[in-house]
């Protein structure tokens, strides 16, 4: 026996989730457009460079959660920096 509350949930989060996949559809860049990386993501991603290149502590001491980085490095590494990569060098 369903309520009109649970009904009223279910639409809600239903909307709530369309809307989402909507604006992702939208907004999402293309993976060959890498060359539009933020702030962040680009200093995580040379970060990630230095460490898979072997240089584990270029930027030591860390001011940044280091995890992150690490993994991107691992992902580098493993595909032999063959991930989508940003024009580092302009």
């Amino acid at each position: 026996m369903k309520t009109k509350f649970d009904k009223t949930l279910w639409l809600l989060l239903t909307g709530a989730g369309l809307l989402k996949i909507g604006y992702l559809l939208t907004t999402l860049p293309e993976l060959s457009m890498t060359a539009n990386l933020s702030i962040d993501a680009l200093y995580h991603y040379r970060w990630a460079s230095l460490i898979a290149s072997g240089d584990v502590f270029a930027n030591a001491p860390y001011f940044r959660a280091p995890l992150y980085p690490f993994i991107l490095a691992a992902m580098l590494k493993l595909t032999s920096f063959n991930l989508p990569r940003c024009a580092l060098s302009n």
